[in-house]
This record gives C-alpha cells, sequence and structure tokens, in this order.
C-alpha cells in the first residue's frame, strides 16, 4: 500500500518535471516575445471583450473638446524633456 503511494507520487513528480523541462525547451525557442501575432482564437475574443467594455452611449458620444483646435504655443524642449510634446491644447 505504502510502496503503491511512494510509486504514484513519484510518477506525478516525473511527469511535472518532464512539463517543466519541455516548457523551458519551448522558452529557449523563442516560445513568448513581443513580435509573435495572436492567435485567431485570441483575436476574435479581445476584439469581443472591448468592444463588450465600452459602452454604446461612450461609442456614440463625440469630442467633447471639438470646437478647440490643437495649437503650439511654445517649443516643447521648455516644458520638460521627459513629456515634451510639441503642441496643447488651449
Amino acid at each position: 500500500m505504502l510502496k503503491g503511494i511512494f510509486i504514484t507520487i513519484v510518477a506525478v513528480f516525473a511527469l511535472v518535471g518532464a512539463c517543466a523541462l519541455a516548457a523551458g525547451a519551448w522558452f529557449m525557442n523563442g516560445g513568448i516575445n513581443s513580435k509573435q501575432q495572436p492567435g485567431p482564437t485570441e483575436t476574435t475574443i479581445a476584439r469581443k471583450l472591448r468592444a463588450a467594455a465600452i459602452p454604446d452611449r461612450a461609442k456614440k458620444a463625440g469630442n467633447p473638446d471639438s470646437r478647440r483646435r490643437p495649437t503650439c504655443s511654445r517649443p516643447a524642449w521648455r516644458i520638460s524633456p521627459i513629456i515634451a510634446r510639441p503642441c496643447h491644447w488651449q
């Protein structure tokens, strides 16, 4: 009885170890990176979730600041080199 439980535990650990080695080999072979395109299922689900997350009222709303136009008030380097933007809304 105890021997059977021990064999089962060793087999589970061996399976987990084999899966870890396979996952490691997949990562080393370029498994996840930012250049990979998502699959068709992931793309479809993401588009549907994004569309469902935006309320209909917000979809139909226009630009609340549409009567203003962007103007360049001062050179961007004078604002901040970190958040520099050449044009600002006035």
